[in-house]
């Protein structure tokens, strides 16, 4: 086991080395970093720029040397990092081409000047196309940090890749790009001790812009950028031919999609969408709108903009469904479930809300409503003191009376809290209550709740 060990480390070395410029000139090893030299006069190398014998081209020892230098020297003096595209060692000129097709894909204006860090083994776990590798799968790849600054300020730049020295290949992975969700959270500071190391650290400088033209053809894989899709959701039968179920409306599911294999997005969002009788177009148009609101909400944005903007987010998976809770003449409720992770979170989250609708006018049903205006300026404990209410499901066998345990910990709470957090069957009333990042359903009938005029057979 130590032999393989050793072998294994010794080639991972040996693969950083070419990458970085370092090596034996006369050794077999493939420098994607330096590119590469015909081994006979005249013969093309297909995708591979020939450079002439006149060009002084340097070795990969020279090379490594003259970056080594670079590193060392204080910000002040390494003017020598400055370069432009076709004085770039080749590995450098498919990072930026790879950064460039970024720049396209998500729209990025303005020009940038590119700080890239040295070329090194991977040496630990990674996420390519939001599948997770362990060390051993991840020991093939090789990281590039890059800083870009422009006037949208500073940001850092993480990319894997791996090469196919025979092919002269790269396949790209983008593991952490801010940049292109925009959001000025991930944006760096200029004088943090990250970016004080990183600058210090700098191996070449360019710039990089969207229409900017490179002297290089690509020669690499990278993944998919964002696909978005909504459409209904066709089954096998026709569902759009109604059953006669008295009522005059009926659903129509629906289903938004949107992947993003560079930023490691997939969202996935099952909605209803309501076709009601003719006449009833104003109302449909209402209902429907209003419920791709309450699907298609954001996170930690402002009241005002709480929608999702799928273009923003940044690694992470999102899956959203609903369940039918009562659906007559009178109402329409549902359950919303939502499941999502994010990369580098300590674990995924799931939650549900709720929404009610009054089918007689479109308007959206207020839990003031079904409790009336008294019971309603109370709090959750007095609701659920009255031991009306029953558990749906528990998490764990040795888990404590859960009831008990939210009204001391929520029992506070006001009921206005709970406005997108109830649903209505033809029994009873339900409420999606949280304790930490855990959370239940708890029904009671509307008879031992006092509530009257909502029981299926009143309505």
């Amino acid at each position: 086991m130590k032999t393989a060990k050793n072998i294994l480390m010794l080639t991972a070395v040996a693969l950083c080395m070419a990458l970085s410029g370092c090596g034996d000139e006369k050794g077999g090893t493939e420098n994607p970093g330096v590119e590469r030299e015909s081994s006979e006069a005249g013969t093309e190398n297909p995708g591979v720029e020939q450079e002439s014998s006149e060009a002084g081209t340097e070795a990969p020892e020279t090379e490594r040397e003259k970056t080594e230098t670079r590193r060392q020297k204080p910000e002040s003096e390494r003017e020598d990092c400055l370069m432009t595209f076709s004085e770039l060692p080749g590995a450098y000129r498919q990072i930026l081409l790879y950064v460039q097709e970024g720049f396209r894909k998500y729209h990025v204006e303005g020009e940038y000047q590119a700080c890239l860090g040295p070329i090194h083994g991977a040496g630990a776990e990674l996420w390519v196309d939001g599948v997770y590798m362990g060390t051993e799968e991840a020991d093939s790849y090789f990281f590039c940090d890059i800083l870009l600054e422009g006037e949208s300020g500073l940001w850092s730049e993480r990319l894997a890749f791996t090469y196919d020295a025979e092919a002269d290949w790269y396949s790209f992975s983008g593991q952490y790009e801010p940049l292109f969700a925009g959001d000025q959270f991930y944006a760096e500071q200029s004088d943090s001790s990250y970016v004080e190391e990183f600058l210090s650290a700098c191996v070449y400088r360019t710039t990089v812009a969207r229409d900017g033209e490179i002297g290089a053809s690509a020669r690499y894989d990278s993944e998919n950028g964002p696909l978005e899709k909504d459409l209904f959701i066709d089954h096998a039968w026709n569902f759009r031919i109604r059953e006669d179920n008295g009522l005059s409306w009926q659903i129509v599911p629906k289903i938004y999609c949107y992947w993003d294999d560079r930023l490691d997005v997939n969202i996935q969002i099952q909605y209803p969408w309501l076709e009601m009788d003719q006449g009833m177009e104003e109302m449909e148009a209402a209902v429907n709108e209003r419920l791709r609101e309450a699907f298609f909400y954001g996170y930690y944005r402002d009241e005002e903009e709480n929608l999702l903007i799928p273009g923003e987010e940044l690694y992470t998976d999102i899956e959203r469904c609903y369940m039918i809770t009562r659906e007559d003449e009178r109402y329409l409720s549902m359950r919303i479930y939502e499941y999502n992770s994010v990369r580098g979170a300590n674990h995924p989250n799931e939650w549900e809300t709720g929404i009610t609708f009054d089918m007689r006018t479109g308007d959206v049903v207020g839990l003031r409503d079904v409790l009336g205006e008294d019971m309603a300026q109370g709090t959750l404990g007095d609701l659920l003191n009255g031991g009306a209410f029953r558990r749906l499901w528990t998490w764990m066998p040795e888990d404590g009376d859960w009831i008990e345990d939210l009204i001391e910990e929520r029992g506070d709470d006001p009921l206005g809290a709970y406005e997108s957090k109830f649903y209505l069957t033809d029994r009873g009333l339900g409420l999606i209550t949280s304790l930490s990042r855990y959370y239940t359903c708890l029904e009671a009938d509307y008879e031992k709740l006092g509530i009257e005029g909502f029981s299926f057979k009143n309505t």
